[in-house]
């Protein structure tokens, strides 16, 4: 991801699945314990979201489809990397 200075994302496969592909985040800090990475964006993400979840779906403004109907990106700047190990 900080080489490509993309995240990507698919469609949710869980019990709220969607029918298409987004960038799904934590918004804010992450838990020190949490193996990942924190970022910026200037893409707005999807309005009506989960308190806390946001993401961005395909056909959205900012969000670069790569594979139609399966995996989209946004442009981001990594600012923290956690890896508790």
């Amino acid at each position: 991801m900080s080489s490509s200075g993309q995240v990507w994302g698919r469609r949710r496969g869980n019990i709220y699945a969607a029918l298409r592909p987004a960038v799904k985040a934590w918004d804010g800090p992450l838990p020190e314990e949490i193996v990942g990475f924190e970022f910026f964006t200037d893409v707005e993400p999807d309005p009506d979201q989960a308190p806390g979840w946001p993401q961005w779906s395909e056909g959205r403004p900012g969000v670069i489809i790569l594979e139609s109907h399966e995996l989209v990106a946004i442009s981001v700047i990594v600012t923290k990397r956690h890896d508790p190990r």
